[in-house]
């Protein structure tokens, strides 16, 4: 019998050889990318020391950290990490010792017109589309001054023991900002432009990667997309840390088995307590069962199949398909109650909704229970209204499951023969029905959807020919449709639409909570029976985890709402300038 072979088969053959640089070997090619973990601002960097030597542990080749800005302006907010002193060299110190002879690759990141502060630089005084500061135009000066601090920042980290640095020269950042506006040795032709590269043809990329070999990088890490592209490249739309245990166990009831409940009771039973889920529906999932019908959203059914597994493997007691009413958490003597309970859904209180068949809630349009005419007016232009409106002007397969049909839909030119592989005319097919999504705001529709998200819902509406009013107030239904005023103008219209979908709104499930409250059982509120003004499952979860982490303290009442972002922590520290 021929012994088995202990070679490992694999597509990519020399994935595991070493590869020889030059001025090192790495033991593989093997590479933990770049990414932004929030440890790097701060005085201590022992924290992210720790992350690194955790990755170094999978025996990686190598690792690249986070962007750490060449100087002041090119930090991506005002406390974003940098290596300019002494002291940041020292600190970085501890971070390199921590990988213990693994590769280590210091990125350079200067963010230009994307910085979250009032001292940006960037080619032209041109503000960035998600920015919030018009930058100042660099002088020849300032380019010359900013490559010596990019020179000065590499010999930092070699310093600081970083075995080489990665030249952050894409997806929209400082050296990916400068464009054709410049007629100065850094814009104009090509050899001009290649010094700060911006949308490129793939004879382009092919030739600028070649120059920058020749300038001496040993290695090219290539991306995709930036945060100004007419293309979605990273949202959901496209096709496909800590633990410790608790010392005393706590039996804890979490009503409502959405988003936020889910995460609770998942890592309220990962900490050690004995967790009871309750819902009165037959399946998990709360308003994601609705929300993975949207088109583009489909990813919510992985992160429902992810929450079902944590619940199994950490013996989530779930009880589904039963209303829970409070004298059963008393009687069961609960120590901690979690509602999240969600929200119900307002109503349209206008002449004639209340009775008219044409008037129906977004639920029952989402969960199928009814069919839309070929004329729709949607109430509400939040990020619910929107949904339901792509909902509505969808039909067949989503484009989000079918590459091809995503290349249609955002004209695509799959030949790559046309520049930045975008198809120079594009039509797009008829809409299924007519569709108005109102707003009684004047304000842009959409103005509170995610920063570099919002434009996709947008955009895609308007490829449906949806008719997006704001500004306007309801009157009245009638077998006719929907009767508004434009209140600028006091103009009024009729809609003659089939259905009217009401997404003005919801207001939060609390019924469970004055029994609880008279029992002296801590009562905690989270998700949409928190706050329902807006739903937010990014919000949800991060409460719910938050609660669960430190369930045992925690007193009822006390704010859950989500940590300040870094951008939120940029914005309080450069509105002082503005104030004085």
């Amino acid at each position: 019998m021929a012994a088995a072979s202990s070679k490992v088969t694999t597509k990519y053959p020399h994935l595991l050889t070493p590869l020889d640089l030059g001025f090192t070997t790495l033991k593989n090619r093997v590479l933990v990318g770049s990414m932004h973990t929030g440890l790097e601002e701060g005085r201590s960097l022992t924290k992210l020391a720790a992350f690194f030597s955790e990755r170094a542990r999978g025996d990686v080749g190598l690792i690249v950290t986070g962007g750490v800005a060449p100087n002041r302006a090119g930090r991506v907010s005002p406390l974003a990490g940098k290596m300019t002193t002494s002291s940041e060299i020292n600190r970085h110190k501890e971070v390199t010792q921590a990988v213990h002879g693994n590769g280590i690759a210091m990125q350079i990141l200067h963010s230009g017109r994307y910085g979250y502060h009032p001292f940006t630089v960037a080619p032209s005084p041109i503000k960035a589309p998600i920015g919030w500061f018009t930058p100042k135009e660099l002088s020849h000066r300032g380019i010359q001054s900013t490559i010596k601090d990019y020179v000065q920042c590499a010999v930092n980290a070699r310093e600081a023991g970083y075995d080489g640095v990665e030249v952050m020269g894409s997806e929209g950042y400082l050296i990916n900002q400068h464009t054709n506006k410049r007629t100065d040795e850094w814009g104009g032709d090509y050899k001009n432009r290649i010094k700060f590269p911006d949308g490129s043809s793939w004879e382009e990329i092919v030739e600028l990667a070649k120059e920058v070999e020749a300038a001496g990088a040993t290695l090219l890490n290539t991306g995709i997309g930036w945060h100004e592209a007419r293309v979605p490249t990273i949202a959901t739309s496209v096709p496909r840390g800590g633990f410790s245990w608790v010392t005393g166990k706590l039996m804890v009831a979490v009503v409502g088995a959405g988003p936020a409940g889910l995460a609770c009771a998942s890592v309220a039973a990962e900490r050690g307590h004995d967790v009871t889920l309750y819902d009165k529906h037959e399946e998990i999932g709360g308003q994601f069962n609705l929300a993975k019908q949207i088109p583009g959203k489909e990813e919510f059914y992985e992160t429902l199949r992810y929450f079902g597994k944590q619940i199994e493997k950490h013996g989530v007691k779930v009880q589904l398909g039963q209303y829970v009413d409070a004298q059963h958490l008393i009687d069961n003597q609960f120590d901690r109650v979690v509602m999240a309970t969600g929200i119900t859904p307002r109503k349209l209180t206008i002449e004639g909704a209340a009775s008219s068949p044409k008037v129906v809630s977004y639920v029952d349009v989402l969960n199928g229970n009814v069919t839309l005419g070929h004329r729709v007016a949607i109430v509400g232009a939040g990020g619910i209204g929107f949904d339901v409106a792509e909902y509505a002007t969808h039909t067949g397969t989503s484009p989000s499951l079918d590459i091809d049909l995503y290349a249609d839909e955002w004209g695509i030119d799959r030949t790559m023969t046309n520049r930045g592989g975008l198809a120079p005319r594009h039509v797009h097919p008829p809409p299924i029905r007519k569709v108005y999504l109102l707003q009684r705001k004047s304000t842009k529709l959409g103005k509170d959807l995610g920063k570099t998200t919002g434009w996709i819902h947008r955009l895609s509406l308007q490829h449906r020919d949806v008719e997006m009013i704001g500004g306007i107030s309801y009157d009245k239904v009638d077998d006719q449709g929907l009767y508004i005023t434009k209140t600028k103008t006091k103009e009024q219209l009729l809609l003659q639409v089939d259905h009217i979908v009401v997404c003005a709104g919801q207001v939060p499930l609390r019924d469970l909570e004055p029994a609880l409250q008279k029992s002296n059982i801590p009562v905690f509120r989270i998700g949409g029976s928190d706050e329902a003004s807006e739903l937010d499952a990014k919000r949800a979860i991060n409460q719910g985890s938050r609660l669960a982490a430190k369930i045992e303290t925690a007193t009822p009442g006390e704010p859950l709402g989500p940590l300040p972002t870094w951008s939120e922590k940029a914005v309080a520290y450069t509105m002082q300038f503005f104030q004085k």
